[in-house]
């Protein structure tokens, strides 16, 4: 009687184990995707403002600052940049000066929207910033010109340091783990 006891007990804490384990999980899933929405959700406004007003001196400078707002409103976000269809920036919430001459048009991202007309939103695998010693996640959204061609990208940093930090407090055991991975199986963090 006493081996069928503790074997029940087993099973059942087992049970309650694998119930809080996913309960774990599900939580923080549904925090990254909280996430992702809402920085999508940036990224779809500010290509709506592209597509409205253009990419003239004037509107740039609007952009700019519309950028600047929005990066209030969404801590995660470490950067937002507009992109143009040869990988020049056209406008951010950075301060120039703390963006060097970057070559956005080999990133993979922008490869990614320029050779596929992809409205979707598209999430790139870890890069590291030599200029700001730091890991960064790339939220892109594709810009599209009147015509319908490539118009260039849209871009939310997200710092890898982010996630750290929401995650610090989540007691996953002395064995346990969290980790970030995309969809095609990139580990992000």
């Amino acid at each position: 009687m006493f081996a069928v006891n503790t074997l029940h007990e087993r099973t059942v804490a087992v049970a309650d184990a694998r119930r809080a384990a996913a309960n774990v999980a599900e939580s923080l899933a549904q925090q990254v995707s909280d996430t992702l929405e809402g920085v999508d959700g940036g990224l779809l406004a500010l290509s709506e403002r592209v597509a409205n007003d253009g990419t003239g001196p004037l509107a740039r400078d609007r952009l700019g600052e519309a950028m600047a707002d929005l990066a209030t409103t969404m801590p995660r976000v470490h950067g937002l940049l507009i992109v143009d269809e040869h990988g020049q920036l056209l406008a951010s919430n950075v301060s120039a000066t703390t963006l060097p001459a970057l070559r956005f048009r080999d990133q993979p991202y922008f490869r990614y929207h320029r050779d596929g007309p992809r409205p979707s939103v598209h999430i790139s695998g870890p890069t590291f910033s030599k200029s700001e010693n730091v890991w960064l996640i790339c939220v892109t959204r594709r810009l599209d010109h009147l015509d319908g061609s490539f118009g260039g990208v849209a871009i939310a940093q997200i710092a890898l340091s982010y996630f750290d930090q929401s995650y610090a407090n989540v007691d996953v055991g002395h064995a346990g783990t969290i980790a970030l991975i995309s969809a095609e199986g990139t580990v992000l963090d």
